[in-house]
């Protein structure tokens, strides 16, 4: 089942300066996001898969009945009718997939007139590792640090962690925990 919401904030100093003035805001935000909603509802609801959509108060309606913190991903889960029989663990923390690439494109790096200082080797890997590969080092300086390995093509990695990053590593005191694919998860 496929379920989306689309809310709109209004600024806190545009609505206090309206409402200082003796105005209303104006509605024609809300409308736009209205009409984009339900026009998205209704070729959504065409490709024949179930479609369950809500506004954002009654999001919050059921959210709140059923005692759950604020969250992007509750509020995903709590949206429409069928977010009143919601079960969740607040504890739990959805998947965060960041995209890393598989390297650059670019051939030669240059100096700062413009010309060419070197160029990228044709091969992918070294020593049976790619750069973004998960890895552990065992022995050496780094013993027991896992991290993000970016290879050289030489026998000198760099293990990058979250917060550090080790130099100097030789690709015999690694041991790859998972291959790269392009992203990391956290």
């Amino acid at each position: 089942m496929v379920k989306f919401a689309i809310s709109l904030n209004w600024s806190l100093d545009t609505l206090a300066e309206a409402v200082q003035a003796g105005q209303r805001p104006s509605l024609k935000d809300t409308a736009a996001i209205n009409a984009t909603r339900n026009t998205l509802a209704e070729r959504m609801q065409a490709t024949g898969l179930p479609v369950e959509y809500g506004t954002c108060g009654q999001t919050k309606y059921n959210r709140t009945q059923l005692g759950y913190p604020k969250g992007h991903w509750i509020d995903a889960a709590c949206l429409g009718a069928s977010g009143e029989v919601v079960r969740l663990n607040p504890e739990q923390r959805p998947l965060t997939i960041k995209a890393t690439g598989h390297g650059k494109r670019q051939h030669a790096r240059l100096n700062r007139f413009g010309f060419p200082r070197g160029h990228k080797p044709q091969a992918r890997s070294y020593r049976g590792f790619r750069t973004g590969d998960q890895v552990k080092a065992v022995a050496g300086k780094a013993k027991g640090c896992a991290g993000r390995a970016s290879i050289r093509f030489r026998p000198c990695f760099v293990l990058q962690q979250a917060i550090n990053r080790i130099d100097g590593i030789h690709p015999r005191d690694l041991i790859v925990q998972q291959r790269s694919d392009g992203y990391t998860y956290v």
